[in-house]
């Protein structure tokens, strides 16, 4: 069965895709379909490709976590369960495990369709929809996989580890996640001031290239009607890696672009203006997309250095814009203790920023 052919109240799709197009299509980390069932047994058909990125999948039955692995190329069918009472209701939960593969222009994955041996049920509501903006570490990379790894590869990313998916189901909430790997507010991790996540904030799922995902619609406009409860931004930790990194020299105009400190370890003046004056921008823009939601700026599990520069860019645009439903929240660094692979925020140190979130939402929302 299609999903088109699905009861509209049996089933939500999360993250940021366009339903009107057969087969669904998931882009972003986290990513999906949230179904209600009476059944036995279930099955999903997928297909998918890649040339380097290949795709993972995680399946959570009554939120709880069951499941993940990885696909093959081309259309496949997987047994998401088997075997329970059938006269219950399950809420089934399929989830993009991996992140938008912008370097790979051929990596998609794509649900064909389902098939069980019962009926659907009523998808009861979430209490609240939640949206993450981030990079890596919104990403999920590194929350999956043992502390010495550090080889790149879909295997050690994870949406269901990820802070922003375990703060929504701390909350009850929908969540909606927009994060790149090694991207930041004003520059990548390498000084690449093309790899920003501000410019792509409005389309579908931009990050992405090539013909085929641009006939898919990840350069449309994000439709934002309905809003979210809150929006959690976590950029920053790319820019300040930058000022660790050579100057980036742009292969096509020969620009150049560096982060920068002065000697007395402070940031420059160019770029704390560019970082401050990123912030604030980002917020007004934010604001205007989502303007029923509640803003919170989170910072610090891998390095709290920016945190006094973006918390005072915060304070100037809440002056500025009379703009009270904004806050800036400082979360725990990574330890020897809560660090994951590829020297990344680990199951762990996800759980303590989510519960920090968490307590800070439940008192504002």
């Amino acid at each position: 069965m299609r999903i088109s052919d699905i009861p509209s109240s049996a089933y939500t799709i999360w993250g940021r895709t366009i339903p009107e197009i057969s087969p669904l299509t998931l882009f972003w980390s986290g990513s999906g379909i949230e179904i209600a069932v009476k059944c036995s047994e279930m099955y999903m058909s997928f297909r998918t490709d890649y040339s380097s990125c290949e795709q993972w999948i995680a399946v959570l039955v009554n939120g709880a976590f069951i499941s993940r692995q990885m696909l093959p190329k081309g259309e496949c069918r997987v047994c998401l369960f088997r075997g329970m009472t059938s006269d219950k209701v399950k809420t089934v939960q399929i989830i993009k495990e991996v992140q938008a593969m912008g370097d790979d222009p051929a990596a998609i994955l794509q649900i064909i369709d389902i098939e069980h041996d019962g009926e659907f049920a009523v998808l009861k509501p979430h209490k609240y929809n939640i949206e993450v903006i981030g990079d890596s570490i919104s990403s999920g990379e590194g929350s999956i996989g043992a502390k010495q790894e550090e080889d790149w590869i879909p295997m050690f990313f994870s949406a269901v580890y990820e802070y922003g998916m375990v703060t929504g189901r701390n909350l009850d909430a929908r969540v909606n996640i927009v994060s790149q790997s090694g991207w930041g507010l004003t520059s990548g991790w390498d000084n690449d001031n093309r790899h920003i996540i501000p410019p792509h904030y409005r389309n579908v799922c931009s990050v992405l290239n090539g013909q085929m995902n641009e006939s898919l619609g990840v350069m449309k406009e994000y439709d934002f009607a309905g809003g979210v409860d809150a929006v959690i931004i976590n950029l920053g930790t790319n820019d300040c890696g930058a000022l660790d990194q050579p100057e980036f020299v742009n292969p096509e105009t020969g620009e150049r672009f560096k982060q920068q400190r002065n000697d007395d370890g402070t940031l420059s003046d160019a770029t704390r203006n560019r970082i401050e004056n990123g912030v604030i921008s980002f917020l007004e823009e934010v604001r205007e997309c989502n303007p029923g939601a509640y803003i919170v700026w989170v910072l610090g599990m891998l390095g709290n250095y920016l945190n006094p520069y973006v918390e005072n860019a915060l304070d100037n645009y809440k002056k500025k814009s009379g703009d009270t439903r904004v806050a800036f929240l400082a979360l725990e660094d990574t330890n020897d203790k809560n660090v994951g692979a590829r020297s990344h925020p680990g199951k762990l140190c996800h759980e303590q920023a989510a519960e920090r979130i968490t307590s800070f939402l439940e008192g504002v929302l």
